[in-house]
């Protein structure tokens, strides 16, 4: 089984500002994941998201601090969506399972957090024959090393990597 591990950056997942150069940035990773679920034959995508009303709360109450310091009122973050889950919902024969663990997790660099992560990838596998896992940069080392263990071919790239392919 081929598994491609990403490691991003959690501003791309999402169309959650309005930031110019973000946005031809997550235009590429569109474009980019668009290409790789096709060429490789994708049958299975795990991302480390999360809830969208739970990322949209956390990004609210950033939001409502940082207006006070910025002397406006806070602007309305609504739930959004990843992109890669919107672009699965489009391609048949290609699951997507979110693997970001429930609850509220005081450090997620615990070694249980990735351990939860891998168990969300091990038991959605079913039939797949190429899996693109999408997490932190921060833990794509260790869920690459730990999935090479369990004996699957795994390419690990970065967050720049993806943005040059399109």
């Amino acid at each position: 089984m081929d598994i491609l591990v990403l490691g991003v950056d959690h501003w791309i997942q999402r169309q959650q500002d309005n930031d110019a150069g973000r946005d031809q940035a997550r235009q590429r990773f569109e474009r980019a994941i668009r290409g790789l679920i096709e060429d490789r034959g994708v049958t299975l995508v795990a991302e480390e998201a999360g809830s969208d009303d739970e990322v949209a709360e956390g990004l609210q109450r950033e939001e409502n601090v940082w207006a006070q310091f910025e002397n406006r009122g806070p602007r309305k973050i609504p739930p959004v969506e990843t992109i890669v889950r919107t672009i699965t919902r489009g391609v048949n024969g290609c699951a997507y399972v979110d693997i970001r663990p429930a609850g509220e997790w005081p450090d997620p660099g615990m070694a249980e957090y990735e351990q939860a992560m891998l168990n969300g990838i091990r038991q959605n596998v079913g039939n797949a024959t190429s899996i693109l896992v999408l997490c932190g940069e921060f833990h794509r080392q260790n869920l690459s090393a730990a999935l090479l263990r369990d004996r699957w071919n795994v390419e690990s790239r970065d967050l720049a990597w993806i943005l040059e392919l399109q």
